[in-house]
């Protein structure tokens, strides 16, 4: 049965409970990475690894629904995740 809800809140209330719910109505899903650093025994900063942040928003009021964050060891094993063939084309600089 599928039915459509009108407030987060009653969404939160069913999965607070118990229930799985699934949403069909994301309009956009983006990966913003960074990289985590650490320090040597010479003090000098290694990279350690990649932190993929996806970012969930809602279709219908264009707000964020939930945000995941997980590590990775490489670029390219985020890009082999998603399906991203050529990544000169598809990543932002954002400062």
């Amino acid at each position: 049965m599928i039915r459509t809800y009108d407030s987060l809140q009653e969404v939160g209330y069913l999965a607070d409970n118990g229930k799985t719910l699934r949403a069909d109505a994301i309009a956009e899903v983006s990966i913003a990475v960074t990289r985590r650093y650490e320090k040597d025994e010479q003090g000098r900063e290694r990279g350690r690894e990649y932190v993929a942040h996806l970012y969930f928003r809602s279709a219908r009021t264009d707000e964020p629904i939930v945000t995941y964050e997980r590590s990775f060891s490489s670029v390219e094993e985020i890009c082999d995740l998603f399906g991203i063939d050529d990544i000169d084309e598809v990543w932002e600089i954002i400062d």
